[in-house]
């Protein structure tokens, strides 16, 4: 009889995990702990208002055992590394609770404590990190989202005019496109808002700057008798004179959330109400600041955002494990067809299976370790500020670490069946709720277009020798050349290797050379366009815009390049793994890198490779693939995400779905 059975092969899974979450062991095992508690069940078929309601309980229980104490207030790494780990925990339970608590402490707290002075900061972030001054960020407008930077005739509207006689200022939407929207927890819960409006002394503007709105009244503790969980004491209330406050509706998913809408009618705000670090106005209206031009002033405005985007990308790493557990589970202990005269095979036997969900377990696993080095890197910007490197990384790694959980998501739903399709399975739910990370904090294409304005910046200063970047991530130390008789001798030496898989060849250096000479040629490809269009089109916007399509390719060879440098450097380091679990994470790394050249049509529609290459590379991945197989199962259990967060199908479904669970419903 003809037996076909896919072999279960096993990785160091603690080892992994404790390089994969990289800090706060323990208390990441708290939280998950914490997570059992019936509050925190996965729910369905809720009203907005039940949906809202069982968020705010979810964050007052959390709020009450003390897991934000010190986070804000200590202004430590310690404080900010087990600020991530909650997150992060939060990310794997319930988007709408992480979110309306990251508006709160990540970007309303952190615009207190980054923008405002140090008096500012030592008076309100111990009162935002107990809740006592719950509060939420308005920087988008209903016609300004992703370009909110702006100046007189563009960009965000809302003005804040200093009245010297009430020694304050103005607060006005002057226009419904200047309407605030999108606000989360404004609708129903902030008391506080940073209002980010244009600062306007003596008829100038200087540009957009930050200031700390009441919009909502207190309500005394004898009235309030909404609920017992604490956090109610400190949310909602009567509107504050001279603000509308509106609820923006429902929305695919996140709808715990209460995002909102807000206009202000001449709102009096009180002077020392302006976050003043970057910029202040004296009692006569005087305007002063260190930073001379508004740009850099706004540049530094915006850095709580960037904090935004690395825990986004973060977040959707931790959903598509989920997704990927879930799957990769369900592949192995489902059932289907197989050889004549023998039981049916797994799921996960078939090479459909196999090509559906490995390439994104290897992509999952490159973009962890990368992921993890943007973190540490972000963490060094609370003392020295945000870099260009981070900017660029976090754009970047926000963008594609978006996008690869949405299709990963997809992939797993469907290769699911119909499981995939219900709620209790998470995945579906998941990607409701996750869609819109492709959007806020930057739309993917915009923050595209941002890392490849700044690869351009950099591939002309390095050209010239002007400057000398010692980061990692540069051009010249990731060995990109950009000038046409390099690239060309480049191509053609890697065009020589006419097999790819003979022993003479090392198919990881091949990979990293063929991603580094896509970048090299794409990135010369857009300047020479880009000069080109100049030409005719008379000016930078237009020609710029006949470019984003090639802007948006060279970004992301630039971040798939990154991911496998950074990978392999990670590799080389670990040298306390057992050689069988480095095997699977260099499997990885090689499976990775088949798939980005075998999806993309840069590498053959510029060059890069030969159509013999290709096919090789196409090959190659299905092997890759299947090598792989047998460590899956064993690989997403090293994610560490706990059982009890994930759905039946990726535990004992046929118990679950059995005939005496019925009575017990």
């Amino acid at each position: 009889m003809e037996k076909a059975e896919l072999e279960c092969r096993r990785v160091e899974e603690d080892k992994l995990q404790m390089i994969l979450d990289m800090h706060h062991h323990e208390f990441r095992s708290k939280v998950f702990d914490t997570f059992r508690e019936e509050i925190f069940h996965q729910q369905y078929a809720y009203t907005r208002k039940m949906e809202r309601d069982l968020t705010m309980k979810r964050w007052s229980r959390l709020a009450e055992i003390g897991y934000w104490n010190e986070t804000l207030t200590a202004n430590s790494d310690e404080g900010r590394m087990r600020y991530d780990a909650l997150v992060e925990c939060m990310a794997a339970l319930d988007h709408s609770l992480e979110v309306k608590t990251g508006v709160h402490y990540g970007l309303f707290g952190a615009s207190v404590s980054r923008l405002g002075s140090d008096e500012q900061a030592k008076k309100y972030v111990p009162l935002i990190e107990s809740c006592e001054m719950i509060g939420c960020f308005g920087l988008t407008e209903l016609g300004h989202g992703s370009n909110v930077r702006g100046s007189n005739v563009r960009g965000i509207e809302t003005t804040a005019t200093f009245d010297a006689v009430q020694n304050g200022f103005i607060l006005n939407t002057p226009r419904e496109s200047a309407q605030k929207y999108w606000i989360g927890a404004a609708a129903d819960t902030a008391r506080w808002c940073a209002v980010f409006a244009h600062l306007i002394t003596r008829g100038k503007s200087h540009g957009v700057h930050a200031f700390l709105v009441r919009i909502r009244d207190d309500i005394s503790l004898v009235e309030s008798d909404r609920s017992k969980h604490n956090l109610f004491k400190y949310s909602g209330g009567p509107v504050a004179r001279g603000i509308t406050i509106a609820d923006v509706g429902d929305k695919v998913g996140l709808q715990g959330v209460d995002n909102g809408r807000l206009w202000f009618n001449h709102v009096f705000v009180p002077r020392e109400n302006l976050l003043s670090r970057f910029g202040r106005v004296d009692e006569n209206g005087t305007y002063f600041s260190e930073l001379k031009s508004s740009s850099e002033r706004f540049a530094r405005q915006l850095g709580a955002l960037t904090g935004g985007r690395v825990s986004i990308a973060t977040g959707a790493l931790i959903n598509s494990k989920i997704g990927l557990m879930t799957a990769i589970r369900y592949a192995y202990s489902r059932r289907a067809f197989g050889p004549p005269g023998s039981i049916e095979v797994q799921l996960m036997f078939y090479q459909s299976h196999q090509l559906g969900l490995l390439p994104y377990l290897a992509k999952t696993y490159v973009m962890c370790f990368a992921q993890n080095r943007l973190k540490r890197l972000w963490w060094k910007c609370a003392t020295q500020g945000v870099t260009k490197e981070v900017h660029v990384l976090s754009s970047g790694f926000k963008s594609l670490f978006s996008w690869h959980m949405r299709d990963c998501l997809q992939q797993c739903r469907e290769l699911c069946g119909g499981q995939g399709y219900k709620s209790e399975n998470r995945i579906a739910p998941i990607k409701n709720d996750r869609d819109v990370m492709m959007t806020f904090e930057g739309a993917n294409p915009v923050l595209l277009q941002q890392v490849a304005r700044a690869l351009l910046d950099s591939m002309v200063s390095e050209n010239a020798g002007r400057t000398k970047n010692s980061s990692s991530t540069s051009l010249s130390a990731l060995g990109v050349v950009t000038d046409l008789q390099s690239l060309e001798a480049d191509t053609k030496l890697l065009q020589e290797q006419k097999s790819i898989v003979s022993k003479e060849i090392d198919l990881n250096v091949w990979i990293e050379n063929a991603l580094r000479v896509r970048v090299g040629a794409l990135l010369n490809r857009l300047s020479s366009d880009l000069s080109g269009e100049m030409k005719t089109a008379g000016q930078g916007f237009n020609a710029w815009n006949q470019c984003l399509d090639l802007a948006a390719h060279t970004a992301r060879a630039y971040i798939d390049l990154v991911l496998y440098v950074w990978f392999m450097d990670d590799l080389r380091s670990f040298n306390t793994l057992h050689t069988s679990t480095l095997d699977a994470l260099q499997m990885c790394a090689t499976l990775f890198g088949l798939d980005v050249i075998e999806s993309s049509a840069t590498f053959l529609r510029l060059g890069c490779i030969s159509a013999s290459q290709a096919d090789q590379v196409s090959t190659l991945r299905i092997q890759y693939a299947s090598k792989l197989a047998p460590y899956s199962l064993s690989l997403t259990n090293a994610f560490g995400i706990p059982n009890h967060l994930l759905g039946p199908i990726a535990n004992d479904w046929l118990s679950h779905y059995s005939r005496e669970q019925l009575s017990k419903l």
